[in-house]
């Protein structure tokens, strides 16, 4: 009940108004970690972005649920666009379900230099890191679209996998792969994600 509380109170901070545009992204993933309890687990997380008409500014909003754990976090962001492409940065506060210390923040930098009109050659990279409450985190990935429907690239993500990543992409969202070393917790590791953009 908690975790559907947190999910509503995103999507109305975040909904559709006439003033500005507004578009989600959804991601279903499937991680081997042994950070876990559970060496292969879930977590559905979902990124909603607000730009306000005819100004760089939005806000945005970022809700991550797990097995046992779950946060959301509001702020805003500021969009640089470039003759190629663009360029988002922001930060975001909020809580988490951790009772030492609920409250938590994020920064973030998206880029993205699109290719051509069927995606073949698009340039993106993504770099997240959260602090406070339970402790450091980070994501971080890089693609570049080899073809139309296959990306090569990179990925970091905390307690779960650093390594090569592979993108399939798909109608409205893609398919990643990453596989390599855990290596906060000195292991192998790999994570499978499905993302769909609306």
């Amino acid at each position: 009940m908690y975790k559907f509380i947190l999910l509503t109170f995103a999507f109305f901070l975040c909904g559709k108004g006439s003033s500005q545009s507004t578009s989600w992204m959804v991601e279903a993933q499937v991680a081997i970690s042994p950070e876990q309890e559970k060496p292969i687990y879930a977590q559905p997380w979902i990124w909603g972005s607000k730009n306000f008409k005819d100004s760089p500014w939005g806000i945005g909003c970022f809700a991550l649920a797990g097995e046992a754990w779950g946060e959301i976090l509001i702020g805003p962001s500021y969009t640089f666009k470039g003759k190629k492409g663009f360029t988002e940065i922001g930060t975001q506060v909020g809580i988490e379900t951790y009772n030492a210390s609920p409250y938590r923040g994020m920064s973030y930098v998206f880029h993205k230099t699109p290719g051509k009109d069927d995606g073949l050659h698009d340039f993106s990279y993504l770099a997240v890191v959260e602090y406070g409450g339970s402790g450091h985190w980070h994501l971080g990935f890089l693609n570049y679209n080899i073809t139309k429907s296959f990306g090569l690239g990179f990925v970091s993500q905390y307690g779960t996998v650093t390594g090569p990543r592979l993108q399939i992409n798909i109608p409205s969202g893609f398919i990643w792969i990453g596989a390599g070393s855990d290596i906060e917790n000195k292991a192998s590791g790999g994570a499978v994600g499905l993302r769909f953009f609306m």
